[in-house]
């Protein structure tokens, strides 16, 4: 359900360790205990309405918007992106002191690239205070930003992004593909009422167009292929607790978009819970629970910080679909060390559906494996 994804998407809140309030260094969980009370709640209904709902929420307390995407150069090679902004409100209310630093807004960025050809992993993160112009959000048109890395609406469907460092940048054009898609309700058409589930509201775009260019060095390559928006506002979880998270966003290429995930006990023992959602060509949808999809690793990769090992390679079978498929990392190396450590990065999907051979792209993301490095102060 709704819960899921936010569980899939929050463990990233975890890089924020280091987001400055006045002039200490606090953590996520720390930050949130601070922030003052009077934020909107997510329990009554909410009508989405596009393009303003793929900008901020001032009012709630946090906030995140996470793309991940497939991409190819005219050379054929392969490549692999995530870009995850997160807002966190301190306050409800526009701070009241008249010093320019002050903010009641903090913005969070992680970009992370996976050139599959040379064989590599890069990841980048950001974080600033929403003041002197450094990170924030504006309504029309609908854009936020952490210094130069930016996400900006360009219509109902369609995204413009940018992010990288001094010698790797991205810049896509994304447009929407199929339309938005509203986890909270399976039964709702996309544009209707969602009541919020778990303290937040959410939808996802399963899958779209991605055009632009990737420049390595000086050397300024075209790029195209898909990509995958996940959104949520309100009371976000923060990462931690018994319970940590496997979780799949595939897009096939018969058209259809999976999203699967396996809840387990940090700690071992118990039964691990899988589900699955799938969204068809034509953005109809449907979930399989615990009792009708399988979900098994089938290989390892160790971490080369501390031995670690992460399940990188899956099966998942879906005896309604006909559906068995093999999902393989792009590089096996693909693990964030921040403020916390975890697997997330591209992977490459085959199988079958009956007996048509299936094959597609997407992004594994693994949490709960590894403890989180010491803090550097």
């Amino acid at each position: 359900g709704v819960a899921a994804l936010a569980v899939g998407l929050f463990w990233r809140g975890g890089f924020l360790s280091h987001a400055p309030r006045d002039d200490s260094s606090m953590s996520l969980a720390d930050l949130l205990a601070a922030a003052e009370p009077g934020f909107a709640g997510a329990e009554s209904q909410w009508h989405f309405r596009f393009p303003d709902d793929h900008g901020a929420h001032p009012e709630f307390r946090s906030e995140t918007w996470h793309l991940t995407g497939a991409l190819s150069d005219e050379s054929a090679s392969v490549y692999g992106f995530q870009l995850t902004f997160i807002r966190l409100g301190l306050a409800p209310a526009p701070p009241q002191r008249r010093s320019a630093w002050a903010s009641s807004q903090v913005y969070g960025a992680l970009f992370a690239l996976t050139d599959v050809t040379g064989g590599t992993f890069e990841s980048f993160q950001r974080v600033s205070r929403a003041a002197l112009g450094l990170a924030g959000a504006q309504e029309q048109p609908v854009r936020l930003w952490v210094e130069d890395w930016l996400l900006e609406a360009t219509g109902t469907d369609g995204f413009r992004l940018q992010a990288g460092a001094a010698d790797l940048r991205l810049a896509l054009s994304l447009t929407g593909i199929k339309p938005a898609f509203l986890q909270g309700d399976l039964e709702q058409r996309p544009g209707l009422a969602q009541r919020g589930q778990g303290g937040f509201h959410s939808y996802l775009m399963p899958r779209l167009d991605a055009r632009g260019v990737l420049r390595i060095a000086d050397e300024e390559r075209p790029v195209s292929g898909t990509a995958w928006l996940d959104r949520a506002w309100g009371e976000i979880p923060v990462a931690g607790g018994p319970l940590s998270f496997n979780r799949l966003t595939l897009q096939l290429d018969d058209g259809r978009d999976l999203m699967c995930l396996v809840l387990r006990r940090r700690a071992g023992g118990g039964t691990p819970i899988p589900s699955c959602v799938m969204i068809a060509a034509d953005g109809s949808a449907r979930r399989f629970g615990r009792r009708q999809v399988r979900m098994e690793p089938t290989g390892e990769w160790r971490s080369p910080l501390d031995g670690t090992r992460y399940p990188v390679r899956w099966r998942i079978l879906i005896p309604d679909q006909e559906l068995e498929l093999a999902v393989v990392p792009l590089v096996d190396d693909q693990e964030l060390d921040f403020a916390f450590r975890a697997w997330s990065g591209a992977v490459s999907v085959e199988g079958v559906a009956g007996a048509v051979t299936v094959t597609g792209r997407g992004q594994l993301e693994l949490t709960g494996y590894a403890l989180a490095p010491e803090s550097s102060g």
